[in-house]
């Protein structure tokens, strides 16, 4: 068989089209290869509905039916035979016939079928996809595979106290308290907060630089969870030599940096959490380090960014 045979071949004969009704807008997407693609977005909890548009190329095609699958990926990226289906739905659109023109197939699934909000960290992937595939005898079926996104709001918490840390301690010649406003923050929110030098001696300890650091860890795994840590944001927050009682603000500024909101032991596969970090390194080389898990969520009515990391 010539090349432009086996070309003709692996062709699929016939063009199949997903179209979400509740989806309204979509995202860019940055690929595994680098690529950034246009993916739709599902906004939940919500009724998955749309349309299903079969056009043939040349020839009739008999099949013994059409299904419409739903499909919840979990995915190591460094790891791809570590890949799991945590959620499979699979429902027949139509029974056996001939396709000879276009075909349009209104499609419905529940809302229930969506429990999990779409996850693409630097590590691991949790995503949604629906596959119809024509169902053939005697023959390969055909098929294919539209990826979408999955939004799952949440209400605002309860007004939470300000958190606290504090960083040495006398006898190390440094004593910080580092406050924050709450411990639960939106993903287009702002942290603020403030470093307070309680007691700074200059003849044990000259500080060289203090940093504030936000975290993202990603965890893998089912009885052994496997952490992987990627700084999504550090700021230095320190001119010049502080002495006793000053004070230093701090501002993170969530939104620009693209973030997914906090998940815990998603279908028993994987967690995503944030700590907010401060750092001081002393002239000598001496740490001054501690740290806080914050918690971030999805708001219900502020417009998402154009680009999801």
């Amino acid at each position: 068989m010539s090349r432009q045979g086996i070309y003709r071949f692996l062709q699929s004969p016939v063009d199949i089209d997903v179209k979400l009704d509740c989806s309204k807008e979509s995202i860019k997407l940055k690929q595994s290869n680098g690529t950034i693609n246009a993916i739709p977005v599902v906004v939940g909890p919500c009724l998955l509905s749309g349309m299903l548009t079969l056009t043939p190329k040349g020839k009739n095609i008999h099949y013994k039916g059409i299904a419409l699958e739903l499909l919840a990926r979990v995915e190591l990226l460094y790891l791809q035979a570590d890949s799991v289906e945590v959620q499979t739905l699979r429902t027949v659109l139509c029974e056996g016939g001939t396709l000879e023109d276009v075909v349009e197939i209104p499609f419905s699934l529940p809302a229930a079928s969506m429990g999990f909000e779409s996850c693409y960290g630097q590590y691991l992937r949790m995503h949604y996809q629906l596959r119809a595939v024509v169902l053939r005898d005697g023959a390969f079926d055909i098929s294919t595979v539209h990826e979408f996104v999955v939004h799952l709001p949440s209400p605002p918490p309860r007004l939470l106290p300000p958190l606290s840390l504090e960083i040495g301690s006398d006898e190390d010649g440094l004593l910080l308290e580092f406050v924050f406003e709450r411990g639960i923050y939106s993903i287009y929110d702002t942290i603020r907060g403030r470093v307070t030098f309680l007691s700074l001696d200059q003849s044990s300890v000259s500080l060289r630089s203090m940093l504030v650091r936000l975290v993202r860890r990603e965890s893998y795994g089912q009885g052994v969870w496997v952490p992987y840590e990627d700084v999504v944001a550090e700021y230095e927050v320190m001119e010049g030599m502080p002495v006793a009682g000053d004070t230093i603000p701090i501002r993170v500024h969530l939104a620009q940096l693209s973030l997914s909101p906090s998940q815990e032991k998603v279908a028993n596969r994987f967690s995503v959490s944030y700590e907010l970090q401060l750092i001081c390194v002393a002239k000598d080389g001496r740490p001054f380090f501690k740290g806080i898990d914050i918690e971030l969520y999805r708001p219900m009515d502020t417009q998402m960014p154009r680009l999801l990391k």
